[in-house]
């Protein structure tokens, strides 16, 4: 028969190893969640203005680019596309283009209104976007956030396509800094976008 006084220590043993075990496990990672830096036109504005409304559609992203999950490639393979972990956008990327766009297209006076709801709107002109390329290019000084967009432009029965690509480098190597790249880099797009608009 097995003593009182075995089975405590055994317990106790047992105890000082179930905790052991457990506290020199690495803490379990958390997700952190992004979202863009207000839309910054830097005094950009139309030449010339469309009369009327202009509708900017819900972009469109394909595959891995329509993920809240935030894309790297690395500059050595960067024909490979990878996930973060733990790193997401707040929104799908689509819609922070759209809001992102329609925030700085209003700020450079494209038209008496720019507006992102299909469901009120009597617009003259419609922009579409296609997302071709959102992803942090990383190397070991930080890398760069490279965006890809195709705008199509519908107006007056006519119709204007254009491709645009910016790359901005990462001033730290953080992912603060990434979504900053990122922001800035939308700004670019949209600034050329603006200035070729007729």
């Amino acid at each position: 028969m097995i003593s009182t006084r075995v089975l405590v220590l055994n317990s106790i043993l047992l105890i000082s190893v179930l905790t052991g075990a457990c506290s020199s496990q690495p803490p379990v990672p958390v997700n952190k969640y992004y979202h863009l830096q207000e839309a910054n036109n830097s005094g950009v504005t139309a030449q010339s203005k469309i009369s009327g409304s202009v509708l900017v559609m819900r972009p469109r992203a394909r595959g891995i680019y329509n993920d809240r999950a935030m894309l790297f490639a690395d500059k050595a393979t960067s024909l490979e596309i990878n996930r973060y972990h733990y790193h997401l956008w707040a929104l799908p990327p689509a819609e922070m283009v759209q809001e992102h766009a329609r925030l700085f297209l209003s700020k450079a006076a494209i038209a008496d209104k720019v507006q992102s709801d299909s469901r009120k709107s009597d617009s003259t002109a419609q922009i579409e976007i296609d997302i071709r390329r959102f992803e942090h290019v990383r190397s070991s000084n930080g890398g760069a956030a490279k965006v890809s967009l195709r705008i199509r432009v519908e107006r007056n029965n006519k119709i204007h396509v254009n491709d645009y690509e910016e790359v901005i480098d990462v001033s730290e190597a953080n992912m603060h800094s990434v979504v900053v790249a990122f922001s800035k880099a939308l700004d670019r797009v949209f600034t050329s976008f603006v200035k070729q608009l007729k």
